[in-house]
């Protein structure tokens, strides 16, 4: 998109994590690649900060299993895990992602927090969209925006200090987060894709 005023200068290259997942018709291992070069080890660090290494294990064709048409054959978690890891696997100088969070169950978003944003994306630029509050207090820098407008920028600690309206927000999350619960079938999809013998004859 053209910027409708101003100029935009990009330092490095850049990897894009939509909110709307997508992947081709093929392997796992091809929609992570994308083309690029395999490394093994890479890869295998990559399938284990996206939690993506349990769900490939249940299955009997592993990362070679075939995802189906637009990934008829995975759950919206999965696909929404196989988008990050092929972002993360470029390994880019900014990473911009829109919620990648929202689609997994609350162990498996704080896994990929913790191991594949916080850590193994360490060393980059990443800007990250969400809704779950719960994980603010381990950001850099916070920009707070309502209806397309910045309302606020700053420090967790600083946004906190500032007033009630932020604590509040963050209070509401945490007990929304308790109570919802996203039902992903993360531990049972490797049965469904067996009974659906969906896998690379090759």
């Amino acid at each position: 998109m053209l910027p409708a005023e101003g100029k935009i200068e990009v330092n490095g290259t850049v990897g894009y994590v939509s909110q709307n997942s997508w992947v081709i018709s093929g392997t796992i291992r091809d929609n992570i690649l994308f083309g690029m070069e395999f490394i093994p080890e890479k890869y295998q660090h990559v399938l284990y900060v996206c939690a993506l290494d349990k769900d490939i294990e249940h299955m009997s064709h592993g990362d070679l299993t075939l995802v189906g048409e637009k990934g008829l054959m995975l759950s919206g978690g999965q696909k929404a895990r196989i988008t990050l890891a092929r972002s993360a696997y470029r390994s880019s100088d900014i990473y911009l992602m829109d919620d990648p969070l929202s689609a997994v169950d609350t162990n498996v978003g704080r896994h990929i927090f913790d191991r594949c944003i916080h850590d193994y994306l360490g060393d980059t630029t990443r800007l990250l969209v969400t809704h779950q509050l719960q994980y603010l207090d381990k950001v850099d820098r916070i920009i707070i925006m309502k209806e397309g407008s910045i309302m606020d920028i700053g420090t967790y600690d600083e946004l906190v200090s500032k007033g009630l309206e932020f604590s509040v927000w963050i209070g509401m999350t945490e007990s929304e987060s308790k109570e919802e619960e996203i039902e992903e079938e993360d531990d049972l999809v490797g049965s469904e894709i067996e009974k659906a013998s969906c896998f690379n004859q090759g």
